[in-house]
């Protein structure tokens, strides 16, 4: 069932389709929080956390797509993928702006706070 409602993102007659309609959507948020709109106050701002602009798709060691990491709809996390996204947005929100990682390493660990930072970046403080 998994592999039939994922095949657009992963038949490569259709995955390209995807993509293409991935980074437009991404460049349509990206030009909305970039604008400045959301930087207008002191009390709140929209930081852009980047940690899957360049995500590739998880894979087995046999290099076949790691379902695992999707539900069924394979649009939306598995608990795997949930625990996998956290970690990366977590150490995205502790990167200064401009400085952001953009690629999901499946490898990574919690990263604490900068020493005397002690805050979550965002345009204002970075």
């Amino acid at each position: 069932m998994q592999f039939f409602l994922c095949d657009c993102a992963v038949n490569t007659t259709t995955r390209e389709q995807v993509r293409v309609a991935n980074l437009a959507y991404q460049k349509a948020t990206n030009d909305l929080v970039d604008s400045g709109i959301y930087d207008t106050r002191n009390d709140f701002t929209v930081v852009r956390q980047p940690f899957m602009e360049h995500m590739e798709v998880p894979t087995t060691s046999t290099g076949a797509t790691d379902f695992s990491y999707f539900a069924p709809d394979c649009f939306h996390f598995s608990a795997k993928g949930h625990e996998a996204a956290a970690v990366e947005l977590w150490n995205n929100m502790m990167e200064k702006v401009g400085q952001k990682g953009t690629l999901w390493n499946l490898a990574d660990t919690l990263k604490c706070p900068s020493t005397g930072d002690g805050y979550i970046y965002t345009s204002k403080n970075s």
